[in-house]
């Protein structure tokens, strides 16, 4: 090849690839925006993730008994799965279980134990959104609310009535020996959110008792008149899977 001509095509692959180059510098680049996985820092938008598990473990207060039998405090724990469709609705589905003890118990027993259990359909909203439309990235203040079914059983009263008459409970319509009633929950769950996936709470929670047929302490055989209430106070965690 002539010398000249390599020189010229030496220069043109020379300034074509120098044209590329600044071509290149005008080309806007695709802007992708970072993606935040859900599992991340509290602000990220946790309650996105809809679903959520929650845990708790307290005390039940309140509960009518007669003035014959005192009832101390009992335990409270409950468990519930819900949905959050935005961070201000959400729906939850929650199980109580309801420790109760008296003394005297049955025939002069020292004491006596029941025990009711509480099936709860809850809609709830974030009070904290409501009052100035902020989002918050550590705490969640959630007012929750619905209605439920309560059965409370009392097991040495049922085995002491079967003993003396076995159909004793042939004409209960619910579950045999229990008194079983209706309830509306209301309640305040405070949350810490320590990131995007678990949160810590306390929660109280108040259920109003319809159509409870005796008080607790129902071996005494003294009817409850009107509505009945225990309440729960406990603390647990929230899981966001």
């Amino acid at each position: 090849m002539h010398k000249k001509n390599f020189y010229a095509i030496l220069l043109f692959i020379s300034m074509a690839f120098s044209t590329s180059l600044v071509n290149a510098q005008y080309i806007r680049p695709e802007f992708k925006e970072k993606e935040i996985s859900p599992h991340g820092p509290v602000e990220t938008s946790w309650y996105n993730i809809y679903w959520f598990y929650d845990g708790n473990v307290g005390a039940r207060i309140l509960g009518a008994s007669s003035e014959m039998a005192n009832l101390g405090v009992g335990l409270n724990i409950n468990a519930g799965i819900g949905h959050y469709f935005s961070e201000r609705f959400g729906i939850k589905g929650r199980l109580d279980y309801h420790r109760f003890s008296f003394s005297p118990g049955l025939d002069s027993q020292p004491n006596a134990q029941g025990g009711a259990m509480s099936f709860s359909a809850e809609a709830l909203t974030n009070v904290m959104h409501w009052i100035n439309n902020k989002k918050f990235g550590k705490f969640r203040l959630a007012l929750h609310g619905g209605l439920g079914y309560t059965s409370f059983n009392n097991r040495s009263f049922k085995e002491n009535a079967l003993s003396v008459n076995p159909n004793s409970f042939e004409d209960d319509p619910a579950i045999k020996g229990n008194d079983d009633m209706g309830h509306i929950i209301i309640g305040l769950t405070p949350q810490y959110h320590i990131n995007g996936r678990c949160s810590v709470q306390l929660d109280f929670s108040s259920f109003v008792l319809v159509k409870q047929d005796f008080t607790f302490d129902n071996y005494n055989g003294v009817r409850h008149e009107g509505l009945g209430n225990i309440s729960a106070l406990s603390v647990g965690f929230t899981f966001r899977p």
